[in-house]
């Protein structure tokens, strides 16, 4: 929360006159604008078939290369890799850790204002998503042995929304929230519960090229 706060402040004492110009030059959304994007992902919840995980740890990023369609749209895609730490108030292993890569195709419509400094935008999202190891604990205890899972994928789509905040002709932070759908079971299994939807925030750097 400090670190949102002080962003904010941040982007409120740059200098109105760089504001102005901020995406209107440079980074001006034209189409074929294209720009790069590194960002840190935190799944905050996780709710199953019947089941509701909490997400103790969950570092994670990525990477983006996006491209301007439009003055309000923007595509992009890249590669995200976390891993996923949870709590689970049922099933048979109420502990869990994944390592996860994901592939998303990512869809940015933004709502353009007189204030060019902060920009909201809304994201619509198609994601593949590759478990490349799991681990499954019944108890704390580290003597017990943890269940293995071997590599698996599946599918989401999801939707986002947020704040794109300007510091200059080029570069951006933007802040947001996502809600993701899984369509694909990641794996059927009697001990493996879906992973149905997915809560989480993110913070991104973009450079305009």
């Amino acid at each position: 929360m400090r670190l949102v706060l002080g962003i904010f402040l941040l982007a409120a004492f740059i200098p109105q006159a760089n504001a102005q110009k901020c995406f209107c030059d440079a980074a001006s959304k034209k189409a074929g604008n294209v720009y790069f994007l590194i960002k840190a992902n935190g799944d905050a919840f996780t709710f199953g078939e019947g089941n509701f995980r909490f997400s103790t740890y969950t570092p994670g990023g990525g990477l983006r290369i996006g491209t301007n369609i439009s003055e309000e749209i923007s595509i992009q895609s890249g590669v995200d890799y976390f891993q996923l730490n949870h709590i689970s108030t049922t099933g048979y292993y109420p502990y869990s850790d994944h390592q996860m890569i994901e592939i998303p195709v990512d869809f940015i419509f933004r709502f353009p204002n007189e204030i060019n400094r902060f920009t909201p935008y809304f994201s619509l999202s198609a994601v593949n998503s590759i478990q490349a190891k799991g681990k499954y604990y019944q108890e704390t205890d580290p003597l017990i042995a943890p269940k293995y899972t071997s590599g698996y994928s599946g599918f989401y789509a999801g939707i986002g929304g947020g704040i794109l905040i300007q510091f200059s002709d080029q570069a951006a932070l933007n802040f947001g929230f996502g809600w993701r759908q899984n369509l694909a079971a990641l794996k059927e299994s009697q001990n493996l519960e879906i992973y149905s939807h997915q809560i989480g925030v993110q913070l991104g750097f973009q450079y305009h090229f």
